[in-house]
């Protein structure tokens, strides 16, 4: 449902609707919505926009097994060390752990 919201093709577009019902699939550890979120969070264009949570949620979804996760979590990576920086990097590495052991599958 979560993908339905964000994409707005059969429902009306809803970037924070999609980030609820993704975030709630996510918590209960269901990979697509983890590997969804980190997708999500990775898009400049939509209004939930958050470097920090993609970085997160493409390690979650990397620990827990998506093929996808690795790719993007580097390229995540890359831009935010190049925009952020290295102590930003840290933080979101630092998330990353949290979020991995609060959720892996």
């Amino acid at each position: 449902m979560g993908t339905e919201y964000y994409k707005g093709e059969s429902i009306e577009k809803s970037d924070i609707k999609g980030e609820i019902y993704l975030f709630k699939a996510a918590k209960n550890r269901h990979i697509n919505a983890q590997y969804g979120l980190c997708v999500i969070y990775s898009n400049d264009q939509v209004s939930i926009y958050n470097p920090k949570q993609s970085f997160a949620w493409c390690a979650v979804s990397k620990h827990n097994g998506n093929k996808l996760a690795a790719a993007r979590l580097l390229e995540v990576q890359g831009k935010i060390l190049v925009s952020e920086g290295l102590d930003r990097l840290n933080q979101c590495q630092s998330v990353a752990k949290h979020y991995i052991n609060r959720w892996e599958k």
